[in-house]
């Protein structure tokens, strides 16, 4: 039969492999006459089939651009199969960077990029979830994280981790050692001091093989960096060189919203001795956190008229889960913070490593 330009029909999904057995089907394909643009010009020149997928709406006539199995047919199309997914693994001794990744990737790319979490945090059953039991490396021995350490973790997990497409890194960066040797990319959250247990411990040579590591990858591109927050923006540059974008965080995975329906302010600080926990008066219109007992729902947290946050760090993910939920924030200024003695939890030895050189702001 005789066809015209005009027509167009559908064609039965095709597999865009042909030994992918029925499992893999490329999108639903549009099978159309129109001619090409060099031969639209020429009276009475053939009318050639072409294949258009919707999804992209790039047609081809490339007989390299064809679907498997369909040259056969007299068909000539664009190979335009549905993305495979993409797997990460991560290790982790924090909750909230990880699920804010695992979340935003959801929605950008749904299905198409699996985050493999192991996570060691003792708040996991935040999300419903005991600690992951990790070999060598965990929340009980990673402020002895040395080259020997990594070494058994790799021996003990090899076979697993060769498998993923990448990792995605977040509490604590220095993770990112784990995973050099698999020559897979490599992505850093950076929430809180790139060089801990370092700056934790003081460790000068851990300090500088931490440096030395993370600055060869990310030369080699194999680690992206990317920083939560402004301070260790500057602490990265400053102790390491590398200069990173500064991405804050959303924390949309708490999926509930300020409603404020108690009367009373919650005071959050974890600094029990701060003299400013100490100055708010029991009153009922202030409600201590201790209150709401080891364990709550957000819903619990965000039915409070606001809260009275005293923080315990330069970057928590708590501000940012508030933040965004749109509760109303009490804060200490930067000069009453400092007068209350209020000092980092992760340790300030890697502070005095950066004493005149210069920052970026």
């Amino acid at each position: 039969m005789e066809e015209t330009a005009a027509k167009v029909e559908t064609h039965t999904p095709i597999l865009h492999n042909a030994e992918a057995d029925g499992v893999a089907w490329c999108h639903e394909l549009t099978k159309s006459t129109a001619r090409w643009p060099d031969e639209s010009d020429r009276e009475g020149s053939p009318v050639r089939p072409r294949f258009s997928c919707p999804w992209c709406d790039v047609p081809s006539k490339n007989e390299d651009h064809l679907l498997d199995g369909q040259q056969s047919a007299g068909f000539e199309g664009v190979r335009c199969a549905e993305p495979e997914q993409v797997r990460l693994f991560n290790l982790d001794l924090h909750i909230a960077v990880i699920a804010d990744v695992k979340h935003i990737l959801a929605e950008l790319f749904g299905a198409n990029v699996a985050i493999v979490e192991w996570s060691m945090s003792t708040h996991s059953w935040v999300f419903g979830r005991d600690p992951a039991r990790v070999a060598h490396v965990n929340q009980h021995t990673f402020l002895q994280l040395d080259q020997e350490a990594i070494r058994q973790f790799q021996s003990e997990y090899d076979a697993t981790l060769v498998g993923y497409d990448g990792f995605v890194v977040t509490h604590t960066p220095v993770f990112a050692l784990l995973f050099e040797k698999y020559g897979k990319p490599i992505i850093v959250v950076n929430s809180c001091r790139y060089d801990n247990p370092a700056c934790w411990t003081s460790n000068e040579a851990c300090f500088h093989w931490i440096n030395e590591r993370l600055s060869a990858m990310h030369a080699s591109g194999q680690l992206t960096l990317v920083n939560n927050n402004k301070a260790d923006r500057e602490y990265l540059w400053l102790g390491c060189g590398i200069r990173a974008p500064w991405i804050p965080s959303l924390c949309g995975y708490t999926n509930t919203m300020w409603t404020g329906k108690r009367n009373t302010w919650l005071l959050m600080s974890r600094q029990e001795g701060c003299l400013l926990a100490r100055r708010v008066p029991k009153s009922l219109l202030v409600t201590r956190k201790e209150a709401l007992g080891e364990r709550y729902e957000w819903s619990e947290l965000f039915a409070f008229a606001g809260v009275v946050l005293i923080p315990y760090e330069v970057s928590t993910m708590t501000l940012f889960e508030l933040y965004s939920a749109n509760v109303p924030l009490i804060m200490p200024s930067q000069s009453l913070l400092c007068s209350l003695g209020v000092q980092s939890v992760y340790g300030t030895g890697g502070y005095s490593r950066l004493r005149g050189r210069t920052s970026t702001t």
